[in-house]
């Protein structure tokens, strides 16, 4: 028997609603907890826009002049790394280029530019410079995973286009290489392993199962790789999950994993722009090197992100999520 639960409360409530001429208007809330952690995410019921401002294309133009990602700038305005690390400072794979983070947030922290183009649309994205940057970036962790002992956590994230965070227009990833688990990452690790001790499964692999037999919110397997969208949404307009059966961090991946994880990605942001959805966060979380048991199978976030009000550039992160760290989205993940 599966013990994986999805649990919510749903709340009703009315209101004298001016958008129905001030009638008693009743509306329902959810509150889900995650399976894993428990931790509450809300369902609630607002407008919000996913038009992209009236500016950005002077926006992408005016920042082309100069980006410091542009082929005609990046080796001169971008760091290298110490020789006894990178003997040649940077890395490479055709267009992409790996070097270090001009402003570090740990000891060991990378940027991938992974193409020589300034912009494209999110349902655009060539497949090739997802997988070369993925790629670079496994081979980057595997290099320090060669160098240093102990237990680090090396992950990917991307932040595209300036709703997700990003601070540049030009594509570009991010590489993490710490011995201190972010928060969520640790918290969830910590869950998958009491999982694992009281059940001897694999956190993941029973929720694949159980998402696939019931259906509401499988999405489907690209190959080895299983999506789902979360039972407690992240984003405001939902989020999706990939799980990696039986592999553990980003080094494990081949590279038709990464092909196919990159081809996926390029579908739903396909999928995402037929609700003019332009922007994304996406993190992959990791268990730590020298980690041998089975307790935690890779996965990768993905979550579309917006301008609430695009006229004002409002963000759709408030105090609900930032000082409370209460997530709340405004659709169904069914």
């Amino acid at each position: 028997m599966n013990p994986i639960q999805f649990r919510k409360d749903v709340l009703r409530g009315s209101h004298h609603d001016p958008r129905n001429a001030l009638k008693l208007t009743p509306y329902d809330t959810e509150i889900r907890y995650d399976p894993l952690t428990g931790r509450s995410s809300r369902i609630c019921h607002f407008s919000s826009s996913t038009r992209l401002p009236k500016n950005f294309e002077q926006l992408v133009e005016s920042t082309q002049k100069h980006c410091p990602f542009c082929p005609e700038r990046i080796l001169r305005e971008t760091p290298r790394f110490d020789e006894s690390l990178l003997p040649e400072g940077r890395l490479r794979l055709g267009e992409a280029v790996l070097f270090p983070n001009l402003n570090p947030y740990d000891e060991r922290t990378a940027v991938i530019v992974p193409c020589r183009a300034h912009y494209f649309p999110a349902n655009e994205l060539p497949v090739k410079i997802v997988v070369d940057g993925i790629r670079l970036a496994r081979d980057f962790l595997a290099l320090l995973e060669h160098k240093r002992e102990g237990a680090y956590y090396g992950s990917f994230y991307w932040n595209y286009l300036p709703p997700s965070g990003g601070s540049q227009i030009h594509p570009h990833m991010h590489v993490l290489y710490s011995t201190a688990a972010p928060n969520l990452l640790r918290e969830r690790l910590a869950a998958e392993k009491q999982y694992f001790k009281q059940y001897r499964r694999t956190y993941q692999q029973d929720l694949c199962a159980l998402e696939e037999e019931q259906g509401e919110r499988w999405v489907g397997s690209t190959g080895t790789i299983h999506w789902h969208t979360p039972f407690a949404p992240t984003g405001l307009l939902g989020d999706l999950m990939a799980t990696f059966p039986k592999k553990k961090r980003l080094t494990e991946l081949n590279d038709e994993d990464i092909t196919e994880f990159a081809h996926a990605l390029r579908a739903a942001m396909q999928a995402f722009s037929n609700t003019n959805l332009w922007s994304f966060n996406l993190a992959f979380y990791p268990q730590a090197t020298g980690i041998k048991t089975s307790e935690h199978w890779l996965a990768a976030h993905l979550v579309p992100r917006l301008y609430i009000a695009p006229g004002l550039h409002s963000a759709d992160v408030s105090f609900m999520q930032l000082l409370l760290d209460e997530k709340f989205a405004t659709v169904y993940p069914e």
